[in-house]
């Protein structure tokens, strides 16, 4: 697991919209989650979950090398 604290909702909407090419119902971990629980695909297939806390911190599980990657990149939408 990676964890990654964003300064922002953009950065951190930028980052799940990134790690997750397709949804996938969160049922068997929302119901003792205290955050927002994504689950999914990655853009390469693999399997990715995402916790995103209330102070906009991110657990990120599966396909490590993707977040840094995606962190590397410059938004083409402003800084």
């Amino acid at each position: 697991m990676e964890r990654v604290a964003c300064k922002s909702c953009a950065e951190a909407s930028c980052l799940v919209a990134n790690l997750l090419a397709e949804l996938e119902q969160p049922c068997r971990n929302c119901g003792t989650a205290d955050c927002v629980v994504f689950m999914g695909t990655s853009p390469t297939g693999e399997p990715v979950t995402v916790r995103m806390h209330r102070d906009l911190t991110l657990d990120v599980e599966g396909n490590c090398g993707l977040l840094e990657e995606i962190r590397g990149r410059r938004c083409p939408h402003g800084p």
